[in-house]
């Protein structure tokens, strides 16, 4: 018997149904389905992309002779299966339902590792003493222990406890616009005296060269007021849909970009903006624009490889700023972009050593990584010594550096409390999605809730201490934002309609398709 949480966040897909039942056509029913309805082809064309690139791993690996795919083959096959098993057990979820979602975003990290599965793991930073039989075993221990993970989110999802929803309601912002402007403008000045304590722009970003977790150490609440202004421009193109008309908001939007890059170095705040936005479309508007995904897609590409080269030109003492305007499309994407992403998730993965070390060579965590997270608030300087996090402990004892290096949320689990963590933290993890999703169908047709529920799916999607990290450091200043511009506050009860009316949607001057 299901659960009334799960039933709860299952009833728009039930809706949905009904609404085309009762003769008004699919997209009555897309109307009827806050997550966004998958059709059969729909599930088929995702399912289809699982098997082929299983079929493309399994086909290369055994033509090239890898070492280990006996064994990370199967593993693979193993991963695909949990993965695409909702779409078969359960088509009645939508596009960005937490389940389908989570599979769908594990399909960039799996794009990202596809050369190990391909010719297999011949070496890695951290294990420069093992051979590629060892390694190749280690990969399909990780693929297992990821299909381990998906089913126990499975189970969280489906058989844990309840969560209550929140009463929220959701005003209709008014003049948005030009509160957004006046906090770009405030993220600017912030922006312009950290900087100028810094020694300049140019200055403050040479000290990326020594190791951007070492310049950066101790300044993340200048980067929250700095990324106020890309928030606001979010929460400005969320609850208004003729935003993207005016030539302010680009101008906003661009402005409020440059900061947060220059501020971080990091190319990572810039991509989740587009993709948030992009997602925010897409569940407002009830459509999906495929073109227009990819084009997106290209042009984040070419983009992320212009910003990594001019963050790779501060190794050389210098800022190269002609290689934001000034580079070959072929020749950035092959020199910086994509054999970085490739690499982070290969040769510079971080659940490998993590799995060949622990526990017999490095002890259990004991949940030390996730209580780090509780420290976050207390300054450094109030306590030099507190708790540092993950990343930054993996990079020194197993890769030898300061930088930091992500961990998988997997990863980090098995190192907390071996099998048994994975197994717990994944079905807590479950939990929290169903949940999440429950909330999302009380209040899936209000923008503000859809840029809030695109935040969080994004950051969300893996159990990892720095991605609730990152996630705390979105959503926190969003929610003070958003109740600042009068768009979100506590109601007196659940459920839609109970927030009030839906604001209104003046038909766009320009065509969407």
């Amino acid at each position: 018997m299901r659960t009334r949480a799960l039933a709860e966040a299952e009833a728009p897909a039930g809706a949905a149904a009904e609404a085309e039942a009762d003769g008004g056509g699919p997209e009555a029913a897309a109307l009827a389905d806050p997550f966004l309805r998958m059709t059969a082809m729909h599930r088929i064309a995702v399912i289809g992309v699982f098997g082929v690139y299983f079929v493309a791993a399994a086909g290369c690996a055994f033509a090239s002779g890898a070492a280990g795919a006996e064994w990370f083959i199967p593993a693979l096959a193993l991963l695909a299966g949990v993965r695409i098993l909702p779409l078969v057990v359960h088509p009645e979820y939508g596009w960005f339902h937490p389940v389908v979602l989570t599979g769908l975003l594990s399909l960039r990290p799996l794009l990202q590792e596809f050369p190990a599965y391909a010719f297999g793991l011949r070496s890695h930073a951290a294990l420069p003493n093992l051979d590629s039989e060892r390694l190749g075993w280690l990969l399909a221990w990780k693929l297992v222990l990821m299909a381990v993970a998906a089913v126990a989110y499975y189970a969280g999802f489906h058989w844990g406890f309840r969560l209550p929803v929140p009463r929220l309601a959701f005003p209709e912002a008014r003049r948005a616009g030009a509160k957004a402007i006046v906090v770009v403008a405030f993220s600017v000045a912030v922006f312009q005296f950290f900087v100028s304590q810094r020694g300049g722009v140019t200055a403050y970003m040479l000290t990326w060269a020594g190791g951007r977790s070492t310049a950066l150490g101790g300044n993340y609440y200048w980067f929250q007021l700095i990324g106020m202004g890309m928030l606001a421009c979010l929460l400005w193109f969320a609850v208004d849909r003729r935003a993207v008309l005016r030539p302010l908001f680009w101008g906003a939007a661009a402005l409020s970009l440059a900061v947060q890059f220059l501020s971080m170095g990091s190319r990572g705040s810039i991509f989740y903006a587009f993709v948030v936005a992009f997602m925010v479309w897409v569940l407002r508007e009830r459509k999906i624009p495929w073109m227009r995904f990819l084009a997106l897609a290209a042009v984040g590409m070419v983009a992320l490889g212009a910003l990594g080269n001019l963050r790779r030109s501060t190794w050389k003492g210098r800022v190269d700023w002609s290689t934001v305007t000034d580079f070959s499309v072929g020749e950035t994407l092959r020199s910086s972009t994509l054999p970085e992403l490739v690499e982070r998730r290969t040769t510079g993965e971080s659940s490998i050593p993590i799995l060949a070390s622990v526990p017999h060579r490095v002890e259990l965590l004991y949940g030390a990584s996730y209580a780090a997270v509780l420290t976050l608030p207390i300054p450094r300087g109030i306590w030099p010594d507190k708790p540092g996090m993950l990343g930054g402990k993996i990079g020194r004892l197993f890769f030898g550096m300061e930088a930091g290096v992500p961990a998988t949320g997997v990863g980090e689990a098995y190192w907390n409390f071996h099998v048994p963590g994975v197994l717990l933290v994944f079905f807590l993890f479950g939990v929290f999605h169903k949940w999440l999703a429950a909330v999302f169908a009380a209040y899936g047709r209000r923008p503000t809730m859809i840029l809030l529920y695109a935040l969080v799916m994004w950051f969300a999607h893996d159990p990892s201490s720095e991605a609730a990290v990152a996630l705390l450091f979105a959503v926190l200043p969003f929610l003070v934002m958003a109740g600042l511009f009068g768009a979100i506050r506590r109601g007196r009860s659940v459920g839609p309609g109970a927030e009030g009316p839906l604001p209104s949607r003046p038909p766009l001057l320009v065509s969407w398709r």
